[in-house]
């Protein structure tokens, strides 16, 4: 049970640090709308990938 709270926090943590790296890498001029699309559409994509090993029972 603990080692499944700290996983949480861990993963938490590292979300929030890639989060904000890669917040900085959009340029400046880029529109808000669209990157926030682009983001969204790149982890529904990841998402559906590791669903699929989730399912399969492999992960």
């Amino acid at each position: 049970m603990k080692l499944l709270y700290y996983l949480s926090i861990a993963l938490t943590i590292a979300a929030n640090v890639f989060y904000h790296f890669f917040q900085k890498l959009i340029a400046p001029k880029a529109n808000p709308l669209f990157s926030l699309m682009i983001t969204y559409c790149t982890a529904t994509l990841i998402s559906f990938f590791y669903g699929r090993f989730f399912r399969m029972g492999i992960i």
